[in-house]
C-alpha cells in the first residue's frame, strides 16, 4: 500500500490529491480516488502487468508495456509518478 501526503504547485493546481492511495500485489493494482463532498471515495482493481527497468517500473494492464504509466523508485519504500504532477508515494 502506497501513500500520497499531496502536492500543490506554484499555481495551486492539486495533481496527487485525486489519487491519494495505491494498492500492489503480484497481479493487480486498486487505485483509491478522493472523495468529495458529493461523492465517496472510490476504488478500480485491475488486473496487471509489471516490468522493472533500473529503477523504473512500468504497471499495464494488458500485454503490451506501450503508453504504460511508470513509477520511479526514489528510496527504500519510496516512489514517484511519471505522470503529470510527478505525485509521491510512500509504503505504509
Amino acid at each position: 500500500m502506497l501513500s500520497g501526503p499531496g502536492y500543490v504547485d506554484r499555481d495551486g493546481n492539486s495533481w496527487c490529491t485525486s489519487i491519494p492511495r495505491l494498492d500492489f500485489t503480484a497481479t493487480a493494482q486498486t487505485v483509491y480516488a478522493a472523495a468529495t463532498k458529493f461523492k465517496p471515495a472510490a476504488q478500480s482493481t485491475t488486473a496487471v502487468h509489471y516490468m522493472v527497468s533500473g529503477n523504473k517500473v512500468f504497471v499495464a494492464s494488458e500485454a503490451t508495456f506501450y503508453g504504460a504509466p511508470s513509477y520511479l523508485i526514489v528510496g527504500p519504500g519510496k516512489m514517484m509518478s511519471e505522470d503529470v504532477g510527478h505525485c509521491p508515494y510512500e509504503k505504509k
